[in-house]
């Protein structure tokens, strides 16, 4: 792990874990990025298109926004469990479009599930974090840091973490280790037959112009205090 991504990652409840620092993870060849959480199931992603890899602050994935990216397939919808999500990425440009979507952590289909991502706003040297899920009628849910802060910055490493209580629907957005929002949602996750993937946004065509150092999911809520150590 490099102390730029994160210097503590909580390990109780990671169900997937992708670090480009950790040469279990990638060895910097091949076209495997293994997952390397120790408590459950293993889902290693596929490199596609020509993802590449970066030693830039320890590893990092590379993505150049026309069609590559990393998917680890149809896995963990955790529609029945909590779900916290933790990315470290960084973004060379954006754009003032709300409609430009950079897809960080995504398996976002009809009838369900999530997503992580950036999208554009003007002006165009910040960006807009959100974070989406749908219901099994294919009905959005969603949080952003619209009226909030902090905001991110181009061209540095951010970190972006979301916590989703399943019983509750209390869902908070944090970002680089601050609370930004913390809202209830009205729906509940959908099961969807859409893979997980790193850079690619499957319903919109869309593919990340950026990097992804860090990945992971947790099968519980995490604390505001692991998140600031992270």
């Amino acid at each position: 792990m490099a102390l730029q991504h994160s210097p503590q990652i909580p390990g109780d409840g990671i169900i997937w874990f992708m670090d480009g620092a950790n040469y279990r993870c990638y060895g910097g060849t091949g076209l495997t990025a293994s997952d390397i959480n120790t408590t459950t199931t293993i889902y290693s992603g596929s490199l596609v298109n020509g993802a590449t890899f970066s030693r830039e602050g320890g590893g990092c994935f590379v993505f150049d926004g026309t069609n590559d990216y990393i998917t680890a397939g149809d896995v963990l919808d955790q529609t029945a469990s909590d779900i916290s999500l933790v990315c470290w990425g960084n973004l060379p440009t954006l754009n003032s479009s709300a409609a430009q979507i950079n897809p960080f952590i995504h398996k976002l289909g009809a009838n369900g599930n999530y997503r992580l991502y950036v999208s554009g706003v003007s002006p165009a040297t910040t960006g807009l974090v959100n974070y989406q899920i749908r219901n099994s009628a294919s009905t959005i849910d969603s949080i952003s840091n619209y009226t909030s802060s902090p905001s991110i910055s181009i061209n540095t490493w951010n970190h972006f973490v979301v916590t989703h209580s399943n019983s509750s629907r209390a869902v908070r957005l944090y970002i680089n280790g601050t609370l930004s929002r913390s809202v209830t949602f009205t729906l509940d996750r959908g099961d969807t037959a859409s893979t997980l993937d790193l850079g690619y946004a499957s319903n919109n065509a869309a593919y990340l112009n950026g990097k992804i150092a860090v990945a992971m999911i947790y099968n519980r809520v995490l604390s505001a205090d692991e998140i600031s150590l992270m």
